[in-house]
């Protein structure tokens, strides 16, 4: 990520790739806590009818890594804690008064309020 001084802006030219980074992030961060916290991630749905000996032609199933093992806040936690740092990064780009800095924002607070009203307690580092 691209360091802005504090005080200091980048020209619009210059700053529209790194809002635009900082907006994507937020949507990630955003849907990662959605998908986190999705009832549906705790009750997969069981498959209509049994698997058949070599019926499965496609690839593997991935590898889980131990971070898509922790638990649904962690996850929802770390992702809140990200859309947090894109945010201030991009009101940082574009300035507080910014309509794309309040969206950001109110962004960030929807997200606080469904993190913590599905009882994570999240930690200040992200955890």
């Amino acid at each position: 990520m691209f360091t802005v001084k504090e005080g200091e802006s980048l020209p619009p030219e210059q700053a529209a790739p790194h809002v635009a980074d900082a907006e994507a992030e937020i949507l990630l961060a955003e849907q990662t806590i959605l998908v986190a916290l999705s009832p549906a991630k705790d009750h997969p749905p069981k498959p209509s009818t049994p698997a058949q000996p070599g019926a499965g032609t496609g690839p593997a199933p991935p590898v889980v890594s131990q971070n898509e093992q922790s638990s649904p806040c962690a996850i929802a936690c770390s992702a809140l804690s990200s859309m947090k740092r894109s945010a201030a990064y991009l009101c940082k780009l574009t300035g507080a008064a910014d309509q794309r800095c309040s969206n950001a924002n109110g962004r960030v607070a929807a997200a606080e309020a469904r993190v913590s009203g599905a009882g994570c307690a999240c930690k200040p580092n992200g955890t």
